[in-house]
């Protein structure tokens, strides 16, 4: 082996292949960590979480549990108020079939 392929550690620039091998280690690295940040989001999606020990104890949570919606979500909001006799007629002619 010449030591353009070889890498001479003599202050000479290295070798084609351990540029090569250089390169390919660190995409390897790469990928490996955007796969397992892939699989620890979708574990943290699937894995069951035990909710806090302090819970358990019967004191109060430490994060704050929604009873219901805040004001101002839609389904705080009144209901709609009936249709009128021409929103009906308009809606049955809409649908009609002609």
């Amino acid at each position: 082996m010449s030591d353009v392929q070889r890498g001479a550690g003599d202050g000479r620039r290295p070798g084609l292949l351990v540029v090569l091998a250089k390169g390919l280690w660190m995409c390897a690295g790469h990928l490996g960590r955007v796969v397992y940040d892939g699989l620890r989001a979708a574990g943290a999606v699937w894995v069951y979480v035990p909710p806090d020990a302090d819970e358990s104890d019967g004191a109060e949570p430490s994060r704050p549990v929604l009873d219901a919606p805040p004001d101002g979500h839609p389904e705080r909001l009144p209901a709609a108020p009936a249709p009128s006799a021409e929103e009906i007629d308009l809606w049955a002619r809409f649908y009609a079939d002609d």
